[in-house]
């Protein structure tokens, strides 16, 4: 895996950063060996406990009467999905750690060599693809931050993340435009069709305990988790189903976060002025997001936006834009 090299263009105050950004993985490696490490010590934990209590090492294929067979049992379904997390996240710990040591060495060229940019643009890459391996990035950032910073021409930003092809930026992006309203995403039929199959499952195991009495299939059943996946996402869905969520309204240099709730008919607005932060659209992810970063009274807030071309278009012309905002009424916001 070889990435293109980033960009800048600029549109008149806008400097717009195109970063293509590879796959992330599935887990970073520091979370993942403190977690290899935690079940082998939990492991090892319970073995000794079983044998103190000269029960068997095997909790399967027959009823289960004690904690220790219990949490045995948990241990070694959980060693599945570490497995299947870290072979998944494997190969893309690889790809990523060989093109931040690329991105590493094009970095001291280009500061060698005074290109500025060049420079600034692959820190940025470096910073992502170092943090999605470890969750953290290495002091010498700190060191080509303070080189690179102070030859940068100061100007408002957007980033872009992009995996395969960059998204064309609007004709006439900078004239303004008519305020656009984006839904939020919203949930699928067929998660409401598994909501309904969990639903079932926890009636019948339900009614299998009010006949046997075997309440210990609660916690073998992993009954809990279903109930709380039912509640919480049941919820959203309703909601979404019901129009009581949220949704964007962008306009020149602003977004209004709209929120709807069930207790009140009138919405709460929360407005952010686009031209006084940097603002982050990251389109690698299975549902874009956008980051605004250093808004008043926050560091850093990042929002979900739907999946399309719409969203990503209305999000650049209200950064871009450099006509007025237009009047945004809030007497028509009522559903």
């Amino acid at each position: 895996m070889i990435l293109a090299d980033p960009t800048i263009s600029y549109l008149g105050t806008v400097g717009i950063w195109w970063i293509p950004k590879p796959r992330g993985p599935r887990t970073s490696l520091w979370v993942a060996l403190i977690a290899w490490l935690v079940w082998f010590l939990l492991l090892v934990a319970t073995m000794l406990w079983l044998h103190a209590s000269s029960r068997s090492l095997w909790p399967f294929g027959r009823q289960i009467s004690s904690l220790a067979e219990i949490l045995f049992r948990y241990e070694l379904i959980v060693i599945v999905y570490l497995t299947y997390t870290t072979f998944l996240s494997l190969p893309v710990w690889i790809r990523c750690g060989r093109q931040a040591r690329r991105d590493a060495s094009a970095i001291e060229t280009a500061i060698q060599q005074e290109r500025w940019e060049r420079a600034a643009l692959l820190v940025h890459r470096y910073c992502l693809l170092v943090s999605g391996v470890w969750r953290r990035v290495p002091a010498r950032v700190a060191t080509w931050d303070g080189l690179i910073r102070k030859k940068l021409s100061r100007h408002r930003r957007l980033y872009v993340y992009f995996r395969d092809r960059a998204p064309e930026v609007p004709p006439d992006a900078a004239a303004g435009f008519t305020p656009a309203i984006i839904p939020p995403p919203h949930p699928t039929l067929l998660s409401a069709a598994a909501l309904l199959v969990i639903a079932m499952l926890i009636y019948l195991l339900i009614i299998d305990i009010v006949e046997h009495g075997y309440w210990q299939r609660i916690v073998l059943f992993n009954a809990v988790l279903l109930l709380l996946i039912l509640i919480g996402y049941g919820s959203y869905f309703l909601s979404s189903v019901l129009g009581r969520g949220y949704y964007f309204r962008f306009a020149p240099g602003v977004m209004q976060l709209v929120r709807f709730t069930l207790r009140r008919q009138q919405p709460t607005i929360e407005t952010f002025n686009l031209r006084e932060a940097h603002v982050v659209l990251d389109l690698c992810s299975p549902w874009p997001a956008m980051t605004l970063i250093n808004t008043p009274g926050y560091r850093r807030q990042t929002f979900r936006l739907s999946k399309g071309t719409k969203v990503t278009e209305a999000l650049m012309r209200a950064v871009l834009s450099a006509s007025p905002c237009p009047p945004l009424p809030e007497d028509g916001l009522v559903e």
